[in-house]
This record gives structure tokens, C-alpha cells and sequence, in this order.
């Protein structure tokens, strides 16, 4: 199988050339022309070779190809070779032609991964990272908020999108003629003696009259779900163009912008599913023509936001009767237990709700706590819901741990969900 972009071997071809310069010169030109990084069929293969290139301007002890799931969370499997004698670094990966993600380059990496913290050590801890754009990467920028990003502060990473990714419609010029709305509100709760902040999107045409309530869909992260996925654009599509059926869909933001606090409500916390069972729920059939129906409601979450609407599902099934689960984080563990989750539904009798799960196939490092990865987490949880009689879907995609990827999944994860909704009373 190929291992070596051909602009890389000619490169090292003419290492001991005397018209070296000469083709570093026409490297660059090259580079700088067709952008980075470079990408290149497989003879036979449904996957492509990609190249990583970084043009050096002084000395580095090493450069790291680095994100939450580009091949791993360990630096030291990402870091780039140096061509002696000349200032390119470069890095091939095989990947699936389908692939979507992003991620950064990282400059005299200290080369510890931030999955060695603790993560209760997170919110205090500086970061000695020095994470950069891919300068020759000439697509949009894909940034991570400060309250999503683990190492607290906002992060703007280049974005790969190989041949034979799927392209979402919604994400092209729209028209503006949806006559759906979005309101932010603010419910107040006292199970958590603070309130919270919810987008609630209502579909085009929305009619408190209409005779048969709306489905409703309750998602995690609202902030990231609304801006990151283009939660309203993508809904409105897939309504308008009857890939799904009308929705009224609550945002669930988080309390601060920091990822800490975002654990404290997501990590199957009983007081924050609480409220959402007993409080949030309720406030919207009040307010909403909203089904009261587990077999029209929908929980989703992506990453710590899976986890949280798989442990309502435990938690509640009467009312929540579908469960997107986007990567979600089951290495999650009570005092250090592996597949703790997984353990929760092994233990109490099967319920009617049905699983929508994915992971990565960039998903496959370490994590935090006891180092099962989401990859492996994921194909554990699905094979103990089906020991126990749930109908699940697991479908592992093209990608890492990033909204880049779950924005495009999502749509599958809802067809799935939606097309048997009869079968559950």
C-alpha cells in the first residue's frame, strides 16, 4: 500500500542533489498553490493518503498533527518527520476517503496529552500548547468555544473534508423564506437552586392549534448545537424537504462558559436529570403543542451530551422514548468503574427505548479516568442494550470527536429514530 505522497519522496529523492534549493523552491510554489494538506488516492483502496506539511522558520524539537480525534489523543503517534538539510516537516496518515475533521498544528509540543490531567485539575491548569492553523490550508475554520474546549479557552482549528464526504445541503446558501422561529428563554428551577437557558425552536408553520402534537427533540450543549451544527438551518431543511417530521426542539445550554461546569451537569448528574424530567419538560408541554408521548420524544447529546441523554433514558424511559448518542463519553466512571453506564442498564430490566449510537473511527486513544476509548466505550455499551433486548443502531463514521463530523450524522441518527416510532407505546 502507498505510504509516501510523491511530492515527499521526490523531495527526499534529491536530498543529496546540488539543485536542492531548487526544489525546495518548487516544492513551496507547489504547495503554496494546490494548499495542504496534500491528498492522494490509493491504487485498489477505498481510502486516500493524507500528507501534513509544515514549513519551518527556525528550529523545532518536534511538530505534532493534533486534535480531540485525528488518529489519537497521544501526541507522541502524531508528530511529523523532519527532511535533514531543509525546512519541511511532513506527516501521512491512511484515512477513509469519507473522512471529516479538524484539527491544529502544534509547534515544539511538549508531547503529554491532555487526557494525563485529571480532569478535576482542568479548570485551573495552564497548558504549555502551542496549537496553530495550517497555513496552507486554504478551507473555512472550524472553532471550538471556550466552554466546549478542555483546555478552556477558545480554539480555531484548519478543517480536512476528503473526496468522498457527504455534503450537507444546509450548510449551502438557504433561502430565507422558512417562517420557523427561535427563542431564547430562561427556566427557572428549583432542583438545581439556579435556572438554565434554552433555545426553543418551533418548525415552519407552526400551529398551537394543530391537532396532533409536534415530536419533540431535546438536545444537549444548546449553544454548540445551535451554532456548531446549525441546529435551526439543519432542521428546517430536513422538515421542509419531509426527511424528518415537524419538531419542536429545546436547546439546553450550559450553566458557564467553561467545561467544568458543563461535566458537573452532564456526567449523569440525578439533580440535573431531574430537572429536566420533572421541570423542563413540563414547562414546554405548558407552553408548546408538544407530544407527551416517549414514542415522538427524542433526547440527544454529542460527547459528555450522549452520556447524559443515555442516562435519562435510564433514568426516565416513560418519557423519553429515542436516544442520540453522538460519541458519547461512556468512559465515564464512577470511583474509577470501567463501562459504568453499561453497567446500569446490564443491571435493571430492558425498557421500550430505542438507541441511536456512533463513534469515530478517529476515536480510538485514551481518555480520561480509566483510558477505555470512545470508539471502544460505544461498541461496549451497544452490545450490552442488545444482550438485554434494545433496538439499537450503531453506526461508526468517518471522523473524530468533533461537531464538524455529528452535524452531518445526525440526520441518520433521526431517520433512524423517527421511522419505527409506532412500535414504542
Amino acid at each position: 500500500m502507498k505510504m509516501m505522497s510523491e511530492k515527499i519522496e521526490r523531495l527526499l529523492e534529491g536530498i543529496q542533489s546540488e539543485n536542492l534549493d531548487e526544489l525546495l523552491s518548487q516544492f513551496w510554489q507547489e504547495i503554496e498553490k494546490e494548499g495542504t494538506p496534500l491528498i492522494e488516492p490509493i491504487d485498489g483502496s477505498s481510502h486516500y493518503l493524507v500528507t501534513f506539511v509544515w514549513k519551518a522558520t527556525g528550529e523545532h524539537r518536534n511538530v505534532v498533527v493534533t486534535n480531540y480525534g485525528l488518529v489519537s489523543y497521544d501526541p507522541k503517534n502524531n508528530q511529523m518527520e523532519h527532511i535533514p538539510g531543509t525546512d519541511v516537516w511532513y506527516r501521512s496518515f491512511v484515512m477513509p476517503k469519507d473522512l471529516r475533521t479538524a484539527y491544529n498544528i502544534s509547534i515544539d509540543d511538549p508531547l503529554v496529552s491532555i487526557c494525563d490531567y485529571r480532569f478535576e485539575d482542568l479548570a485551573g491548569a495552564t497548558f504549555p500548547f502551542n496549537f496553530v492553523l495550517d497555513p496552507y490550508n486554504y478551507s473555512e475554520t472550524y472553532t471550538i468555544p471556550s466552554s466546549l474546549s478542555l483546555l478552556g479557552y477558545e480554539q480555531t482549528l484548519s478543517m480536512l473534508t476528503l473526496p468522498g464526504a457527504q455534503n450537507d445541503p444546509w450548510r449551502q446558501t438557504l433561502p430565507t423564506t422558512y417562517t420557523s422561529t427561535l427563542q431564547m428563554k430562561h427556566i427557572p428551577s428549583s432542583i438545581l437552586e439556579e435556572g438554565r437557558d434554552v433555545y426553543v425552536y418551533c418548525p415552519p408553520g407552526y400551529n398551537p392549534n394543530r391537532e396532533e402534537p409536534y415530536h419533540l427533540l431535546v438536545t444537549f450543549d444548546g449553544f454548540a448545537f445551535k451554532e456548531k451544527m446549525h441546529g435551526k438551518e439543519m432542521l428546517d431543511y430536513l422538515i421542509t424537504h419531509g426527511e424528518m417530521p415537524p419538531v419542536v426542539a429545546i436547546m439546553v445550554c450550559n450553566p458557564e462558559p467553561n467545561s467544568v461546569t458543563r461535566m458537573r451537569d452532564l456526567a449523569c448528574n440525578t439533580k440535573f436529570t431531574d430537572f429536566i424530567a420533572k421541570e423542563l419538560i413540563p414547562w414546554v408541554q405548558q407552553r408548546w403543542r408538544v407530544t407527551t408521548s416517549r414514542a415522538k420524544t427524542i433526547i440527544a447529546g454529542c460527547s459528555m451530551g450522549g452520556l447524559a441523554a443515555s442516562f435519562a433514558a435510564l433514568s426516565y424511559p416513560e418519557i423519553f422514548g429515542n436516544v442520540l448518542a453522538q460519541s458519547p463519553s461512556l468512559w465515564w466512571s464512577v470511583n474509577q468503574e470501567k463501562n459504568w453506564l453499561s453497567t446500569q442498564f446490564a443491571e435493571r430490566p430492558c425498557q421500550d427505548v430505542k438507541f441511536y449510537l456512533e463513534a469515530g473511527c478517529l476515536e480510538t486513544a485514551k481518555t480520561f479516568q480509566n483510558g477505555m476509548n470512545f470508539l471502544e466505550a460505544c461498541e461496549d455499551f451497544k452490545n450490552v442494550l442488545l444482550s438485554k433486548g434494545y433496538e439499537v443502531s450503531y453506526e461508526p463514521f468517518a471522523g473524530g470527536h468533533d461537531y464538524f463530523c455529528w452535524e452531518s450524522t445526525f440526520t441518520k441518527g433521526m431517520s433512524y429514530l423517527l421511522q419505527k416510532e409506532e412500535s414504542i407505546l
